[in-house]
């Protein structure tokens, strides 16, 4: 029992965190250092990638 909750609870986590990290990454403020501001896309990969392996683990 335990365990489906905390699956369910991480699952949540995840879609929660996701489109905050996106709106963050759009939104830079200005004194985000340049070389993050180019490479948006890099900062994207490595949210899908935790992402996806938190959804693994869950599985």
């Amino acid at each position: 029992m335990k365990e489906k909750m905390t699956t369910t609870n991480s699952a949540a986590a995840a879609a929660t965190i996701a489109p905050v990290f996106a709106s963050k990454s759009q939104a830079s403020p200005p004194h985000t250092p340049k070389s993050s501001v180019h490479s948006p896309a890099s900062s994207h990969e490595r949210l899908k990638s935790t992402l996806s392996s938190l959804t693994k683990k869950n599985k």
